[in-house]
């Protein structure tokens, strides 16, 4: 599994703020994830990937914030980057 496809699957099967992981081709999220992973690879952290799942969720999605589960998944997307050391 590459790196962008973790990326994708911890939005699809943890973040999911729609809830579509059991009506959706797992992909759904795949371009967020790419953002992520490029932004990560450009020195992002987790505070800023939060930010992004933030803006995501509430100005594409047009849903209402969840400040504390999107800091979530961004620390632990920030962890899996970081250990998988992307440059």
């Amino acid at each position: 599994m590459t790196v962008l496809q973790e990326v994708n699957e911890i939005l699809f099967r943890s973040w999911d703020p729609i809830g579509i992981q059991d009506i959706a081709p797992s992909d759904e999220y795949l371009d967020i994830a790419a953002e992520i992973v490029e932004l990560f690879n450009e020195q992002a952290d987790a505070h800023l990937i939060a930010q992004i799942l933030t803006a995501k969720r509430t100005q594409e999605m047009k849903l209402r914030a969840d400040n504390s589960a999107d800091a979530k998944i961004a620390e632990h997307l920030a962890a899996l980057l970081g250990a998988k050391k992307i440059r």
